[in-house]
């Protein structure tokens, strides 16, 4: 018993169209391609059957491979061959002032950046020659920093305005300690990784909470090396955590070779006191910070909208909590020091209360 097809017919009026659009398809630069169907259906009852031998034809366009922009092609995914260093300042400096004074300071505030723009060059030329990457090129420079609430410090723009050099600011609390830093290393050091934008990280840190970071990123694929600062000679002290020394793929020195071309320790000067106040601190200022202090304090009163006579108690010699806070970060900012030492803020309250 033979059963008929209705659609037949049908199909066998299109088989010359077919063709021809064949023909033309092939006349562009396609090629076509036989999938086979994994099963038919008998005509009348439903019933499946042995898979055919032909399927539905299908069409695609030959593939062509363009050259990956900026690095190799391996499998079809492009390898970029950049690198990428990654500082934490306030290790670089806090270590650095214990080498370039001899261990006589550990203050960030006597440390003076001689050439911004060769303290970078210094530390890209030291990690090209840790992981060999003279044949690579630069994607930028991270320099991660605490930011005090009233903005940067004229230390940190003259950085932050270098060429290739990325600020990238944590927050600084009421203990004058840094916050965030970390985390922010680590997040961008695995972006890039899942990004595949480097090959090659240099950490310029010490800090330990970074292993689990540094980890991942070797996980990806990415090449790793841990820079310290450090000078064996003098006994500065190894602040360098061997959690993350362990896990580098390379570990860099930096020593006074680098650095004492590029910093210099320029702790302020010693001078009398002008007023009896501070004279009684045991503390000295220098006479320029003494006038630059009362420029800054008289600034900060004449920008002032409300009164300030109700928050100064001349009696116990007090300022209000909140109006002595926002007076130092003024000062703080116009001096552009890391962080006030106590002669000077006792200097700035004395030309506060006096003013007001």
């Amino acid at each position: 018993m033979a059963f008929a097809c209705p659609r037949r017919s049908r199909y066998a009026a299109r088989r010359p169209m077919a063709i021809e659009r064949q023909k033309r398809m092939a006349a562009a630069g396609l090629f076509f391609e036989h999938r086979p169907a994994p099963w038919t259906v008998a005509p009348a009852f439903g019933h499946i059957l042995s898979p055919r031998l032909a399927g539905p034809l299908s069409v695609r366009a030959r593939p062509t491979v363009a050259p990956a922009p900026g690095g190799l092609s391996i499998l079809g995914r492009a390898k970029m061959n950049r690198f990428v260093v990654m500082v934490d300042a306030d290790y670089l400096f806090r270590q650095a002032i214990d080498i370039v004074s001899n261990r006589a300071s550990t203050s960030r505030t006597d440390l003076d950046i001689v050439d911004p723009a060769g303290l970078i060059e210094a530390l890209l030329d030291k990690s090209r020659s840790t992981l060999d990457l003279t044949r690579k090129e630069l994607l930028r420079v991270y320099w991660y920093d605490g930011v005090m609430a009233n903005g940067f410090t004229p230390q940190q723009r003259s950085l932050a305005n270098i060429d290739d050099v990325q600020f990238r600011a944590g927050t600084i609390n009421g203990r004058d300690q840094q916050k965030d830093i970390a985390s922010l290393i680590a997040t961008d050091l695995l972006e890039l990784a899942c990004h595949h934008a480097i090959c090659d990280a240099v950490l310029v840190t010490g800090d330990s909470d970074l292993a689990v970071g540094i980890d991942m990123a070797k996980k990806r694929g990415i090449r790793i090396a841990v820079l310290g600062v450090e000078d064996l000679a003098t006994g500065a002290a190894r602040h360098r955590s061997a959690e993350i020394a362990c896990r580098a793929d390379r570990v860099g020195l930096l020593g006074p070779a680098e650095l004492a071309q590029v910093l210099r320790y320029a702790p302020p000067c010693q001078s009398a006191p002008a007023q009896q106040s501070v004279a009684a601190s045991g503390q000295a200022i220098e006479l320029i910070d003494r006038v630059r202090i009362e420029a800054a304090v008289k600034a900060f009163i004449d920008q002032q909208t409300a009164p300030l006579a109700g928050t100064v108690n001349h009696a116990a010699k007090r300022i209000d909590a909140n109006v002595d806070r926002s007076l130092l970060f003024h000062v703080l900012t116009e001096l552009g020091h890391g962080r006030l030492t106590e002669s000077e803020k006792i200097y700035a309250r004395h030309v506060f209360r006096a003013e007001v």
